[in-house]
């Protein structure tokens, strides 16, 4: 009994060699080291040609020494969450928005397999943003301003649930921030853009220089839409004012606002990017407006300039709106 073991043994063992050479060493994938990659929304990306760019090779311990490999010279397979990847051209549908799992998994000639996972972000929010430090007019000090844009690169639609300004000096410290902004609108269908303005962090900081401020940042908390728009109103034609009485620039935006929903509007905020020549958002300004807007209603609603200064005015060549109902009437 104990020989006829011994020869299945060794039977067994040559079978091994011949096969495989008994290589039970999982290989290596090199490259693809970075754990999350962000792709925006609306843009071409094709997962296969990424993954091909990013793979140094595979490195596989045998029996007969290291081999090194591409990766075509191998089996391989690329999975990722969701309806999102076509496998056969690689393409990626970006207009979806979110975190997916995407795991490349390799097998050496010996059937021993490995694998990598990285995290692919759609990200559907991109944002323009700045901040402009003015002169306080009875005051040594200044005063500080944010602005963002945020437009829906996907074709989902997403609620904008807040909006976060930080501002930095030249080292990098937090100087003043605050949530407490101004935004519209809240819901965002695809390629539609928002404005968010923020004139509440300046009372948070006294400023003795202009350049004090040197970075900002804005934080954008956003969620699929968990219902259809009910809050935003439609922007007309923005009409350029140059001879406004209500403030010392006499600059302002004035625009229709139309109320589609069936409740009136008692309070909403109306926004409006200011833009330059070269098409980038260099201010947003805001309307004090409280005159409420009757359900399938329309109101004249004019957006004022809040600094002394007509800098950011007289470098604007294109204006756009948003605006939104913040409360519906009783």
């Amino acid at each position: 009994m104990k020989s006829k073991i011994v020869a299945c043994g060794l039977m067994a063992a040559l079978a091994c060699f011949a096969l495989t050479g008994c290589d039970n060493t999982p290989p290596e994938i090199v490259g693809l080291d970075e754990e999350n990659v962000e792709v925006m929304c609306g843009t071409e990306f094709n997962l296969n040609d990424y993954i091909r760019d990013n793979i140094e090779g595979v490195t596989d311990e045998t029996d007969d020494g290291t081999k090194e490999y591409g990766l075509d010279e191998l089996d391989y397979s690329i999975t990722c969450d969701g309806d999102i990847y076509d496998s056969e051209t690689g393409a990626i549908d970006t207009g979806e928005f979110g975190d997916y799992n995407v795991t490349l998994s390799v097998k050496d000639e010996a059937d021993n397999e490995a694998s990598k996972s990285f995290t692919l972000t759609l990200n559907p929010i991109e944002v323009q943003k700045g901040f402009y430090v003015y002169k306080q007019e009875f005051s040594d000090n200044f005063d500080l301003m944010g602005y963002a844009s945020f437009e829906n690169k996907s074709r989902v639609p997403i609620d904008i649930d807040e909006v976060e300004f930080q501002y930095f000096d030249k080292d990098g410290v937090t100087i003043t921030g605050t949530d407490m902004v101004d935004l519209a609108p809240k819901y965002l269908a695809g390629s539609q853009t928002g404005y968010a303005m923020d004139t509440f962090s300046g009372t948070n900081a006294t400023l003795t220089a202009e350049d004090e401020v040197q970075e900002i940042q804005v934080n954008i908390d956003y969620s699929r839409a968990a219902s259809e728009d009910e809050t935003t109103l439609e922007v007309g034609e923005i009409t350029r004012i140059d001879n406004y009485q209500y403030d010392t620039t006499h600059f302002a935006a004035e625009a229709v606002l139309t109320n589609p929903h069936n409740r009136d509007a008692e309070y909403y905020t109306f926004l409006v990017g200011m833009y330059d020549a070269e098409d980038k958002l260099i201010a947003v300004t805001n309307s004090f407006d409280t005159t409420p807007i009757n359900a399938g209603g329309k109101a004249r609603v004019t957006a004022g300039w809040l600094p002394d200064s007509r800098l950011k005015p007289d470098a604007t060549v294109r204006m756009q709106g948003a605006a939104c109902v913040t409360k519906f009437a009783d």
